[in-house]
């Protein structure tokens, strides 16, 4: 919903004071951990490759179709720059899941009082 109507809405006479190409990636890494948690109970059974492919699509449809809204929405345009930036933070968003799903693996097992 964040996405959607930050997109829905132009800002034509506002300044602002830091580089928006950096908010895509923090945005769409915040989408990917969304979209991991989703996926993740579904395809738990999945390999790695699997479940990383559909998060990354997943994400990557949600960016395209926003691109596509935003080209409609006056004062807005749609940029493949910020396709890639969105991919970008997709990806460190899925990476970072995947490092706190490693470290909970191996704590696990401490954690349980298991040897």
């Amino acid at each position: 919903m964040f996405i959607s109507t930050l997109s829905h809405s132009s800002f034509p006479d506002t300044s602002i004071s830091f580089d928006t190409n950096l908010f895509h990636p923090v945005e769409y890494m915040t989408l990917a951990i969304f979209f991991c948690w989703a996926w993740y109970p579904l395809m738990s059974h999945k390999s790695r490759s699997s479940f990383v492919i559909a998060v990354l699509a997943t994400g990557t449809l949600f960016g395209m179709a926003d691109e596509i809204h935003q080209a409609f929405v006056p004062g807005r345009d749609s940029s493949l720059v910020d396709l890639v930036l969105d991919f970008v933070g997709l990806c460190i968003g899925v990476g970072l899941f995947m490092a706190a799903r490693h470290a909970h693996d191996l704590l696990k097992p401490q954690c349980d009082g298991s040897r």
